[in-house]
């Protein structure tokens, strides 16, 4: 059963929006949904109660609605990716939880982020204990929404030091595992 939002320790929503954006038709930084930049309608749509961190690469910093963000912080490296955005993000969360979320697919944002109790899950890691619920990776076939631990830290930048970089790299690390997508997200997501 999903503990209630409020009994909830504070997490920080980073989003990610340093990317060169090639999946879009004009720079990503530029571009608008419902008449209002990304950025803006994101936050909107989360509602998130708690802090807020926005990741950027150099040279891509202040996007539109970036001063709606408890933070901007920048890529001390260009060009390594959205793990290399988790890692700063991760360096720069002050909170024990990391909820993060890149800038793309922002159609298909939920209303609403709520954190959830994870042990409701009960399913057992290979080991047969439970696994670390905040390290798990929300999406099938998606790399994003990640809800991670600032103590995976270590194992994220040892990922990002070899050659497999992709956020879904991670899921070959031990204590890392990805969580289903429900068909419709509710409050309790």
């Amino acid at each position: 059963m999903a503990r209630p939002a409020s009994s909830l320790p504070p997490v920080t929503l980073a989003i990610l929006a340093g990317g060169a954006g090639r999946a879009w038709v004009r720079p990503s930084r530029d571009s608008k949904l419902r008449g209002q930049p990304i950025l803006d309608y994101l936050l909107d749509r989360f509602d998130w109660p708690g802090p807020t961190l926005l990741v950027t690469a150099p040279g891509v910093e202040h996007p539109p609605g970036w001063q709606r963000f408890s933070a901007e912080v920048t890529d001390r490296i260009a060009g390594e990716g959205p793990l290399r955005g988790v890692l700063t993000a991760l360096d720069n969360c002050h909170t024990d939880l990391l909820i993060v979320r890149n800038r793309g697919h922002a159609r298909r944002a939920p209303a609403t982020i709520r954190l959830a109790h994870c042990d409701a899950c009960g399913s057992a890691g290979p080991d047969g204990n439970p696994p670390r619920p905040a390290r798990w990776r929300v999406g099938a076939g998606r790399a994003f929404p990640c809800v991670l631990r600032r103590e995976s830290h270590d194992d994220i930048a040892a990922q990002l030091a070899t050659a497999r970089r992709s956020v879904h790299s991670l899921l070959s690390l031990r204590g890392f595992r990805q969580a289903p997508v429900p068909r419709e997200w509710d409050p309790a997501v």
